[in-house]
This record gives C-alpha cells, structure tokens and sequence, in this order.
C-alpha cells in the first residue's frame, strides 16, 4: 500500500527513465492482480498516472519534436491503452475504423487494443495484415496484437495458427507467451498445450530444450494451488531428462507466483477501497470531465 501511495505522487512525471520503471513496475503488479474482481480499479490506478502525460502530449507526433517526447508520449498512450481508458481506447478504435494513418510508435499498442476489445472482425484485419507485410517488425506487431484476444473462439484459432506453417518456429513460443499472459489466454494455452503436447514435440523435437521451455511461459504464469497441482502431474508425465530443469523451474515459478499473490493482492484492494484513493479518483474524474 505504501509503495502505491508513492507511484500515486509520481503523476505527472517527466523524466523517463523514472517513467519507465514506473510502467514496468506497474505492468508486473499487473499480471499479479488482474484476475481479481477488483482489478477494474487498479486499471484506473494505473491511468490515473498517465493521463496527464498522455493529455499534455496527444496522439500526432510533431516535426522537429525531440526523441525523449516521442517516447514519453508512446509510454503514455500504451499505457492508457493496456488499462483501458475509455478516451483512449475510444482514440484507438476510430482511428483503426477509419483506415487513416496510425502514428508509428503507437501502431502496437493500437493494434493491440482494438483486438482486445474487438471480435472477430478485427481479429481477421490484423491477420490480414500480418499476411501482406513483408516487414518481419510489422509481423511481430501483428502478431503482439493478435495475441491480446480474449475471444474464446478466437483463442483457439490462434493456438492452432501459432503450430501451423504459416508461422515460423522461433516466433511461436513468443506469441504463444504473449497469449498466456492475460487470464483468458493463459487458461486457453495451458489446456491447449496439455491437450496437444505432441505437437510441441513434433515441432521443436521429442524432449529438447526448446519444448521444454513452454513449461515457464505458459505453466510457469499459474498463480494457484490447484494450477500448481496441475502443472505437478503434468510435468511428471511428459518431462524427459532434457526438460527436468525447465520443470522445476517452472514449479519453483508458480510457487513464488503464488506467494506474490498471497503478499500484493489484499494491499493492493486496501489501497483501492481507502478513503485516499476514493477522494483522489473522483476528484480526477471530474477534472477528466472538465478537460
């Protein structure tokens, strides 16, 4: 609770490297929270940071601009995006829906956010654009994108996609990671990959490192007990002696995943219902409102 109290007086901010730890910080007390029903006002925690960046610096780059503003206002706005502030993400829909040109440094997060809160309409357009690129950054950003679905259906597709030809081997495990790194995807990759471990095998060979190394980035993301359990018998069937000390690892991940949980979650919903941040949350939503 301290600790947020502190990241609460950073707003506004304009160094940044000080802005940077700030967003890794953040995003990490992110994938601890953010299957809890409360994580709605982490969210708004979290943009409550960076609105104020965000709104000194808009969207459009501007000629002669310097590098360090550049990359404050692509923090910013990916920030916003990533925890879904509605004025942002309402930026990002038209902008997308109308087909005009989408600033460089925040293609990504764009991307990413239209596909989050999209179906299957947009799914398909960033596929098809994942197709016509030629560019392997621009299929990497595709890729990220498509990986933010919570679509069940879509999901699945996805997992099936990122084993079939179209994909390339090495950019498999990064987008299958990127898929299990948000509640709905990682429930859907960890069944899909229990489900279909021999195709993992076939792909990156029987027992290798490689195949072994889907255990950190999918099961290693499990946060509870009954997913620990889980991940023990599933491990103590498939591991081979090439792959042991990945699944320890991953063991180990989960229980420390575990323990944070335990530790971060009720200080972070103490913060979230104190007296505090609830008069700080109003106030600024009604400054948003007058803006």
């Amino acid at each position: 609770a301290r600790a947020l109290e502190l990241v609460q007086r950073c707003r506004g901010e304009q160094a940044v490297p000080i802005l940077n730890e700030l967003a890794k910080w953040l995003r990490l007390k992110a994938q601890v929270c953010q299957d809890r029903p409360w994580y709605a006002q982490y969210e708004s925690f979290v943009c409550s940071i960076f609105v104020p960046l965000g709104q000194e610096l808009g969207w459009e780059p501007v000629e002669g601009e310097a590098l360090e503003v550049v990359l404050k206002r692509s923090l910013a706005q990916g920030m916003l995006l990533s925890f879904n502030h509605p004025p942002a993400l309402a930026k990002a829909q038209a902008l997308f829906a109308s087909g005009e040109r989408i600033p460089g440094d925040l293609h990504g997060s764009v991307l990413a956010s239209v596909i989050r809160n999209g179906g299957k309409e947009e799914f398909a357009s960033v596929k098809q654009m994942f197709h016509e690129t030629t560019l392997s950054e621009s299929k990497a950003r595709c890729l990220a994108a498509l990986a933010s679905t919570k679509h069940t259906g879509l999901l699945a597709s996805a997992l099936e996609w990122a084993f079939s030809a179209e994909i390339k081997a090495q950019d498999t495990p990064s987008f299958v990671a990127r898929i299990s790194a948000h509640p709905q995807g990682l429930d859907a990759s960890w069944a899909w990959i229990r489900a279909n471990w021999a195709r993992v095998q076939e792909r990156y060979g029987e027992g290798s490192t490689r195949a072994g190394g889907f255990y950190k980035f999918v099961a290693g993301r499990l946060k509870t007990e009954e997913g620990l359990k889980d991940a023990e018998e599933f491990l103590s069937a498939k591991s081979t002696p090439a792959t042991q000390r990945a699944a320890a690892q991953t063991l180990e991940m989960i229980r420390l995943n575990i323990s944070q949980m335990e530790r971060d979650c009720p200080q972070i919903e103490e913060w979230l219902q104190s007296p505090e941040w609830i008069q700080f949350e109003k106030k600024r939503k009604a400054e948003d409102l007058d803006t």
